[in-house]
């Protein structure tokens, strides 16, 4: 990090100077991109790998990031455009008729990739409309890169659609029980759909008092978990309490999502001591964690009390937003990768001010060594795929336990003192992708991800 710390000062000039130095838009912000970097918490540095911006990047705005549990699908909300400064500037003139304002085209971007996104239908009769709607990507792979965003297949003319969360099917990855999104200011769900939804005009509104009647913008970001493979379904969101300060709501339902329970204020965690935003839950080997953004950094709280969502403690930070505007919009993959946002502040060019990209870091150690340095052999899994059985091979202790962990966190099967040569049954799994974990006495993890397919 802290070669990347001295690459800034650029033979003695400073990134402003460089800056005002350049006229075209493009080159301007490629300039602010390239020398801008977040910094790891010492703590992880031997866990998450050094952050970078993902080759999908574009000139536009790109938010509400979230990738999905197995890793091979992204998501984010998208304008063509600098979209804080259009906020602030709806903000500071209320008094402007509607086509100077959500029609206004300063802050539209020429230079960015609309990814034919329709951004002349509106319900106003104005020449143009931000539009903000969803783009999607996809990989074969989970060590390969996010090459291409399209615009998804939820995407509606004129209306605004963020905060996409697939839950994936336990039974086939490429199958989606529930995905949520929102819009404006509501949570809507599509119910059994694909990774891509397009379905979308099956979509139905989650009920009151987690979506308000008024329709007023007061929920984001939702996040939703299954259970213990059963019915029972949480849902995790923000709740604006105004405009600059959320709390994180969390509900359950019991019937898979026909009905919510009344949703709870999440009191340990607070916006007393900041700004906190993008709640995600995450399971691997050494328990359950809420990760989110405190003031535009990445922490992490570990669950405290087994299957208590309102048990979290030891605040963590893992990325802090280094020379960055703010970073944040966490979301984690089952292998312990991370996605996020990162917001650049173009401070010589007022009229194209702000910019929004997505990042990644990966989680190099794999997704259960958290807080130990791992000096197990690499071991192998095999036959990867596997249709009934494994085998673990590349054993040099004949006391090792192993778990087996599937995309949603949850154990599925746990073999105490496996002896080398011996077969674990997965016939009874799932097709889909789970984290095989070595445990040892001292308490030392590795994992290695396979696949079933019976």
């Amino acid at each position: 990090m802290n070669k990347l710390i001295l690459s800034l000062s650029l033979c003695g000039l400073s990134l402003s100077s460089i800056q005002a130095q350049l006229t075209d838009p493009v080159e301007i912000w490629d300039s602010v991109k390239n020398n801008t970097y977040v910094v790891v918490s010492p703590e992880f540095e031997d866990i998450l790998g050094t952050p970078y911006r993902q080759p999908l990047n574009s000139y536009g705005w790109e938010d509400g990031l979230q990738i999905s549990a197995d890793g091979l699908n992204l998501y984010t909300l998208y304008a063509p455009a600098d979209l804080l400064s259009w906020f602030t500037y709806i903000a500071s003139n209320p008094g402007l008729p509607v086509c100077e304002t959500i029609g206004s085209t300063q802050f539209i971007r020429p230079y960015a990739e609309t990814y034919g996104m329709d951004m002349a239908f509106n319900y106003f009769g104005c020449d143009t409309i931000m539009n903000l709607d969803i783009l999607y990507a996809h990989r074969d792979n989970i060590n390969d890169e996010f090459e291409n965003w399209v615009l998804s297949d939820m995407a509606r003319p004129g209306q605004i659609e963020g905060g996409p969360f697939p839950l994936q099917s336990a039974d086939n990855p490429n199958e989606v029980d529930h995905f949520l999104f929102t819009g404006p200011g509501d949570i809507s769900m599509i119910n059994n759909t694909n990774a891509n939804p397009d379905n979308i005009a099956s979509a139905v509104l989650l009920p009151e008092p987690i979506n308000s009647a008024a329709g007023e913008f007061i929920v984001d970001n939702p996040v939703l978990r299954r259970i213990n493979n059963s019915d029972t379904l949480l849902l995790v969101y923000e709740k604006y309490v105004d405009a600059s300060l959320r709390d994180f709501m969390y509900a359950f339902s019991y019937n898979d999502g026909e009905t919510w329970e009344t949703p709870v204020t999440m009191t340990s965690i607070n916006n007393a001591t900041g700004h906190i935003e993008h709640p995600q839950l995450h399971t691997d080997g050494s328990g359950t964690y809420l990760y989110y953004s405190r003031n535009f950094d990445i922490y992490r709280m570990k669950q405290s009390i087994p299957n208590n969502w309102d048990s979290w403690t030891n605040e963590q930070l893992l990325i802090s937003k280094g020379n960055a505007l703010a970073i944040g919009e966490p979301s984690i993959a089952i292998n312990g990768d991370i996605a996020f946002v990162l917001a650049y502040h173009n401070i010589e060019h007022p009229e194209d001010e702000f910019d929004i990209d997505p990042w990644y870091v990966r989680n190099i150690n794999g997704p259960n060594a958290i807080h130990q340095e791992n000096s197990l052999p690499e071991i192998v899994v095999f036959p990867n795929p596997a249709n009934a059985s494994i085998q673990i091979g590349n054993l040099l202790s004949s006391t090792i336990s192993v778990s087996i962990i599937n995309m949603f966190g949850q154990e599925v099967a746990y073999v105490e003192n496996y002896q080398t040569n011996a077969t674990i049954s997965v016939a009874h799994l799932p097709n889909g992708i789970y984290n095989v974990v070595l445990i040892k006495p001292t308490c030392e993890k590795q994992s290695v991800q396979i696949s079933v397919l019976n």
